[in-house]
């Protein structure tokens, strides 16, 4: 049987020394096989539409993990526990200084290091037996607003 996984992910903190030292790719893995998508989605929504209730989230286009109060973060993280989730961290003090010369090249980092990230978490699946390596697998990857350099 072919199964579905999906991976949904999203960046956090800019790519730039001078902002930030932490540069951070996050996200899940779901098997759309077996509904996670599904699961997820519903799970999330009903979170977000308590927080919005609140008068403190309701003007918030965005609501941002940096911009909850603890206790609301710390119930959003204890809802996805279930889920399989990754972290890519970059520490920018560690990246060679001619990655920052221009644009392309910094996004060729973000890009080397997203995938590379992403390898080893599925590196860790297979071998925790959740994704059988056996098996037809399609990979769906959503990337909110994540940019790759075109490498024509």
């Amino acid at each position: 049987m072919r199964q579905i996984i999906c991976v949904f992910s999203d960046e956090s903190g800019v790519f730039n020394r001078n902002n930030n030292r932490f540069f951070v790719f996050g996200g899940l893995i779901l098997n759309a096989s077996n509904g996670e998508v599904g699961k997820v989605s519903r799970l999330y929504s009903r979170i977000e539409n308590d927080l919005r209730k609140k008068k403190r989230y309701a003007d918030l286009d965005e609501l941002k993990a940096s911009s909850l109060a603890p206790q609301n973060r710390r119930a959003l993280y204890s809802a996805l526990r279930p889920f399989r989730k990754f972290g890519i961290p970059i520490d920018l003090d560690c990246i060679h200084p001619k990655v920052f010369r221009n644009k392309r090249t910094c996004q060729r980092y973000q890009d080397y290091a997203y995938s590379e990230g992403l390898a080893s978490a599925f590196s860790c699946l297979i071998s925790n037996g959740f994704l059988p390596y056996e098996e037809e697998t399609a990979i769906h990857i959503i990337s909110d607003e994540h940019h790759t350099e075109n490498m024509s």
